[in-house]
């Protein structure tokens, strides 16, 4: 009993070191930087976003992406549902150069959640599929677009700054309001990692497992 259950600790860290190397790229926008941030318009309840450079590849610079530099186009969206259960219906979200003029690659970002926390909003925090490759033509030969390409699908989070002088106090407030309001934003673009999700899946057989034991 003890070796089966060193030898699935010993598989376990094997898969957790795996997960903590997964291939990710960091993107953000300030309306100071080019007008690359967010803005929301109040009449059409639109969501409408600049052009994000890529700030860091699983947390360095050395990719191609980087050094280009490479750009986050996300739709513009319209805002969906109500307070407490926000949504963001998705589209066509592309990594490009800064004029959106070539494309590296083009994916279909999936309907997602939006929950605001004070005077931010974070968005698109459930789902592991969020976004699905549709097309590649990786002219600055990324090896970050290449994986994210291969994996035909990846995880996405955006963080919306709304900073202090948000309409009405809060995020929320702001969505129920009737002004125009716009700030920074950050986000990441993920390969979900196969190690984690396993890794989660032996840990419940383990605990199953050993309850199965204790009862025998």
């Amino acid at each position: 009993m003890i070796k089966k259950i060193l030898f699935v600790m010993a598989i376990c860290a094997l898969l957790s070191t795996t997960a903590l190397a997964v291939p990710t790229i960091e993107f953000y926008g300030a309306t100071s930087a080019g007008s690359s941030g967010w803005s929301f318009n109040a009449s059409t309840d639109t969501f409408s976003f600049g052009a994000s450079p890529v700030s860091a590849v699983m947390g360095g610079t050395s990719d191609p992406l980087v050094a280009t530099p490479g750009y986050v186009h996300i739709p513009d969206m319209v805002l969906g549902g109500s307070s407490g259960a926000w949504t963001l219906p998705g589209g066509t979200i592309i990594i490009g150069n800064q004029a959106g003029t070539i494309a590296y690659l083009t994916g279909t970002l999936r309907a997602g959640d939006l929950a605001p926390a004070g005077t931010t909003g974070s968005a698109y925090t459930l789902p592991f599929t969020d976004i699905g490759w549709t097309a590649i033509n990786n002219t600055i030969t990324s090896p970050i677009i290449d994986d994210l390409y291969a994996n035909h699908y990846a995880d996405f989070d955006l963080t919306l700054n709304a900073g202090g002088g948000v309409p009405g106090g809060s995020f929320e407030a702001m969505l129920l309001g009737s002004e125009n309001w716009g700030d920074g934003l950050s986000g990441s673009i993920t390969i979900p990692a196969p190690g984690a999700i396993l890794l989660g899946s032996i840990g419940v057989g383990l605990v199953g497992w050993l309850k199965r034991r204790r009862a025998l």
